[in-house]
């Protein structure tokens, strides 16, 4: 349902990464852009607000990578001044657009944004400050006319716009109705600092923050603390991990900040309906599939065997993952309990993606010693990894830390039953298979523990062993409430929480 005229909100977002412009534009590979996930999330979130009647605007980076003919962009902007100390650099804006009309300012300076600067780059904390003050003077042009209702800033890139609107903007009249939004997909990566940073954002003046049990803050920038103190609203991308932050072990440090919080902090699980993420008309897998018709899904799995040079085998449990092969997404549990998999059950092995070399080589060793059972491929397209989701049995994700991840949430909607560990979105997504009630959509280990997950793959299974079993678990996972829309209608309900609890203007610190 479309939104009355004065329901209707006003949203701009500011982002390092945008998809589909910054992942498809110029042909560069998928898998290779860090934000990726980041990416999607924000450009599904932008649509699904769109397609609810929400005017939105999106404020990114223009990558040297970005083909502004090929995504059509226009540049009717004026190139305007963007403040950095006592100096300014100028920035071209080029305009295009999301599908159900959202619009999109590429924010262009050579200086920062050219070729040989992708992400990580050295000067990335300058390049940060650039994209953000460009977001609001963009705002202030003649030929934009347009003020937000809210300003919805993702991870440590767009950290200093809370900040700002509390200080250098808080009597500019273009942002008199603002309310801040924060969200941290990342939360790993801060955005660390030295002193340098806040002479170019304009806040020397004011210093470092001190906080009881942070000693670090009173010592450098720490630009994704600054969005957390700042915002009217903070959100994370699930609702389990909004909950685990608050702790040491995955508070990544900021826990006592996060604590501090309180009602301003809210967790919101991911969509995954991806534009192009539809097994029943995806023409990069050889059978198209649907609920009805999940037969189909044999020949997806034989494809993908023959892809990845494993034994044609329909009877053994295909487990997938997408994955960096680090402790972090569960490879010290995997290195442990891959080899007792092997050998006691009937299962194969697909890995797409790279890591550290121990991990690798342990692939590599498994790879030799049991040959057709298990493979990894470092890099690959969108055409594998669909293949992937589509003809996998069980897909694999023992992350110890989740914030909420998207490779689990399509592998659900081509009917791959998640093995998971319970931590973040993970947990939030996948609810435990109980055959007694008939409920559940994967599988989950509680403790982070080698043989906790090998118990969880060992009971998927037996589940996989009995079809009139297993169907029902691919039909539940194919239609659990993953939309977007669902996310969406619950950011809302944050916007208008934000406006209601727009915070004091005149605090700089």
């Amino acid at each position: 349902m479309t939104p009355e005229p004065s329901d209707r909100l006003r949203i701009l977002m500011v982002s390092a990464h945008l998809a589909p412009l910054e992942h498809d534009a110029g042909g560069r590979d998928r898998h290779a852009t860090p934000g990726r996930d980041t990416g999607r999330a924000v450009g599904s979130l932008a649509t699904a607000l769109a397609s609810m009647g929400h005017d939105v605007r999106v404020v990114i980076p223009r990558y040297a990578h970005i083909d502004l003919g090929r995504i059509e962009a226009k540049g009717d902007i004026q190139p305007f001044a963007v403040p950095m100390d006592r100096r300014a650099e100028a920035a071209t804006v080029y305009r295009t657009s999301l599908p159900e009309g959202v619009t999109v300012y590429l924010v262009d300076d050579p200086r920062y944004f050219g070729a040989g600067l992708t992400y990580p780059v050295m000067n990335e904390g300058e390049r940060a400050v650039f994209l953000s003050r460009a977001a609001l003077e963009l705002l202030k042009r003649p030929e934009v006319t347009w003020q937000p209702d809210i300003i919805h800033c993702h991870d440590w890139q767009a950290g200093l716009v809370p900040n700002w609107l509390r200080s250098v903007y808080r009597d500019d009249p273009t942002f008199a109705r603002a309310a801040s939004v924060f969200t941290i997909h990342d939360l790993e990566h801060q955005g660390v600092l030295g002193y340098r940073v806040l002479e170019l954002a304009g806040l020397s003046e004011y210093g470092f923050f001190t906080h009881p049990g942070i000693p670090a803050l009173s010592e450098l920038v720490n630009l994704l603390a600054r969005g957390v103190i700042h915002a009217d609203a903070v959100t994370t991308v699930s609702e389990t991990y909004a909950t685990e932050i608050l702790t040491p072990e995955y508070g990544e440090l900021l826990d006592p900040l996060f604590r501090d919080v309180g009602e301003r902090l809210v967790g919101i699980l991911n969509g995954a309906d991806a534009p192009g993420y539809e097994p029943a008309s995806d023409d990069l897998i050889p059978a198209p599939f649907s609920v009805d018709t999940l037969e189909r899904r044999a020949e997806n799995k034989a494809a993908l065997q023959s892809a990845l040079a494993l034994q044609p085998n329909a009877e053994a449990l295909l487990m997938g993952l997408i994955t960096h092969l680090d402790a972090t997404h569960g490879w010290d549990l995997l290195s442990e309990t891959l080899e007792p998999m092997l050998d006691n059950l009937n299962v194969q092995v697909a890995i797409l993606g790279a890591g550290e070399p121990s991990y690798e080589d342990r692939v590599a060793s498994l790879t030799r010693r049991y040959p057709g059972r298990i493979r990894r491929i470092a890099a690959s397209g969108a055409e594998l990894e669909h293949l992937l989701y589509a003809g996998s049995d069980v897909y694999l994700a023992p992350a110890r830390v989740e914030p909420n991840g998207s490779h689990h949430l399509l592998a659900m909607l081509y009917g791959a039953v998640p093995v998971v560990h319970a931590t973040g979105g993970l947990a939030d997504a996948v609810h435990d298979y109980d055959r007694a009630r008939e409920a559940g959509n994967g599988f989950r280990f509680e403790s982070y523990d080698a043989w906790a997950l090998y118990t969880a793959v060992v009971r998927a299974a037996q589940i996989h062993r009995h079809p009139t079993l297993w169907r029902p678990l691919q039909r539940g996972c194919m239609t659990h409430d993953i939309s977007w829309g669902t996310a969406a209608t619950k950011y809302v309900d944050v916007y208008r929480w934000a406006q209601r609890h727009r915070r004091p203007r005149d605090i700089g610190r």
